[in-house]
């Protein structure tokens, strides 16, 4: 269940009263509790029993909902039974520059108690199976109670219900009025109790907010008994408003004034202190130049260990180039195999070679070699 239908389960079944014969508070679990007649708490949503409206599907040659409704309050009479009282309209099929609607007539009566509990929405139970989108199909609402209904869905949305007393011979007559296609669709049976009464929160699931504005109600009194305290509190909120907009228009310029105080200040105590931060910025970057070439070559004293551990004796070292990690020495040993042979085992060397003939030391009688090898610092 997504998170705005879990608000809007929330918010319609907060205060949500079933209205009837017997009238309920239905929580949003499917829990209910009985109220009497004299019940007039404000509530979110009013769900009208099946016997306190009639209802009817009718074709209009015109498609909008003003001229609809203009039409309907102008001969009543002709589309139901019940002269007076509200009425909610919801469009479901609009083809050919005509429409098709529902139309729920509310008696007289019921429309009274609604104006006491000013409601936000009024939607009659008959409405609630059109929410859960589907084929046609035949809901069989309570109908072992006295106010259970049978109701058929079309697969364009739109209801058609008969109030029913369990009898057999009520869906026998439902059937005839509906047609034959009621033999072929599917019955859902909800039954009175707790199951009833869960069947309106879990319609949220499938519920969208367009299903919800043709049962808004527009006759709250909401505002009528409060008129000055609404009065006194849109004044005190217009005050409000535009203290905060004088506050943010004046306080911004105030701070930057005060800060550029600050600033100044501090800038002249610490002049002394930026120049001492300058001087040393420049004797660090000095530093930094005189002893980049020396960072350069700590690394050749653990090769001249290396090579004053591995060289043999009476070993003499004529030249010593190191460029990066590639060593390239000339010099006089004794005998220049062993010299190799020690630079092979050495883990710290590798690929060891001469890169000259050896010739003979006429002086020492030893043997003058040039090799190369690459030093592993790590």
């Amino acid at each position: 269940m997504t998170l705005h239908k879990k608000l809007l389960e929330k918010f319609l079944f907060k205060k949500c009263l079933y209205l009837g014969k017997r009238s309920y508070l239905i929580r949003p679990g499917g829990e209910f509790l009985e109220v009497g007649k004299d019940f007039s708490d404000r509530v979110n949503l009013v769900i009208l029993a099946r016997e306190s409206y009639f209802e009817t599907v009718r074709n209009f040659p015109f498609t909008n909902l003003k001229d609809i409704k203009a039409a309907v309050e102008m001969d009543r009479a002709a589309y139901s039974p019940l002269v007076e009282g509200r009425v909610f309209i919801r469009k479901i099929k609009t083809e050919d520059g005509s429409v098709t609607v529902n139309l729920w007539f509310v008696d007289e009566q019921t429309t009274a108690r609604l104006k006491r509990l000013s409601p936000l929405l009024v939607i009659p139970e008959s409405a609630f199976p059109t929410f859960t989108r589907g084929t046609e199909r035949v809901f069989a609402v309570r109908e072992d109670d006295e106010g259970g209904f049978f109701a058929f869905v079309s697969r364009a949305g739109g209801v058609r219900s008969l109030l029913a007393q369990g009898l057999q011979g009520d869906f026998k007559h439902f059937t005839r009025i509906i047609g034959a296609v009621v033999h072929d669709c599917p019955m859902i049976r909800i039954r009175d109790g707790k199951d009833f009464f869960s069947f309106f929160p879990t319609t949220v699931y499938d519920m969208s907010i367009r299903d919800l504005g043709p049962f808004l109600s527009t006759a709250s009194r909401s505002l009528q008994p409060r008129a000055r305290s609404t009065k006194i509190g849109l004044l005190a909120a217009v005050l409000i408003f535009g203290f905060y907009l004088l506050i943010s228009g004046i306080y911004p310029g105030l701070v930057r004034n005060r800060l550029r105080q600050e600033n100044q200040a501090l800038a002249g105590s610490l002049t002394d202190l930026l120049d001492k931060r300058k001087a040393i910025d420049h004797y660090r970057r000095d530093r930094e130049k005189l002893a980049a070439p020396l960072n350069q070559y700590p690394y050749k004293l653990p090769l001249l260990n290396m090579l004053n551990r591995v060289l043999p004796t009476a070993t003499t070292i004529v030249r010593l180039t190191v460029t990066g990690r590639v060593v390239e020495m000339q010099g006089v040993t004794p005998r220049a195999s062993e010299l190799m042979d020690s630079l092979a085992r050495e883990p710290g060397v590798k690929n060891a070679r001469f890169t000259a003939p050896l010739k003979e030391d006429k002086k020492t009688g030893g043997e003058f070699f040039r090799l190369t090898f690459v030093h592993d610092r790590s």
